[in-house]
């Protein structure tokens, strides 16, 4: 199993003791900054080729466009092509490439498991999957699937429930 709770010291976490309950809707920062560290680590053990580390999140595609405006020569009206009932919506999880999955249904639970099922099979190296807190990402049907996939070398890692952004 991999341990990211063993840490050198200038990577050093808050105590986890530290970790405190705040109001709602407020980013629990002693959390986020543990978050962060490990995502560092991970990231670190990704550069040192030790692991693949890999992000994951989806999107929607349709025929539906959204142009508010255009420019055709003048006098002359363009029409624009649309099909309100084709969507497709990808999963992928990008490294240095990018593995996709596609569906024409709805991202659920169940399309990121059969997802990641097929991509845990050609895992051959330890393999970090950085997601975020999707309801279909942390799903009961989706944590029950983590030990399966550990033994087969894939990791879930999941960003902090709020993350601000990232000074630059």
């Amino acid at each position: 199993m991999l341990d990211i709770s063993r840490r050198p010291q200038e990577l050093a976490p808050p105590e986890r003791d530290q970790l405190l309950a705040t109001p709602a809707g407020k980013p629990q920062q002693q959390l986020y900054e543990l978050k962060c560290w490990q995502l560092a680590l991970l990231t670190a053990l990704f550069a040192s080729s030790a692991i693949d580390l890999r992000y994951g999140d989806e999107s929607g595609f349709s025929l539906t466009p959204c142009v508010p405006y255009g420019w055709p020569p003048k006098g002359r009206q363009t029409a624009i092509r649309s099909e309100h009932k084709r969507v497709a919506n990808v999963f992928g999880l990008m490294s240095q490439d990018l593995c996709c999955y596609l569906t024409q249904g709805n991202i659920n639970s169940d399309f990121i498991i059969e997802a990641i099922d097929d991509f845990a099979k050609t895992v051959t190296r330890p393999t970090v999957i950085v997601l975020d807190n999707a309801t279909w990402h942390v799903s009961k049907k989706v944590r029950a699937k983590a030990d399966e996939w550990e033994q087969q070398g894939g990791f879930l890692f999941y960003r902090p429930t709020y993350s601000p952004p990232q000074p630059d």
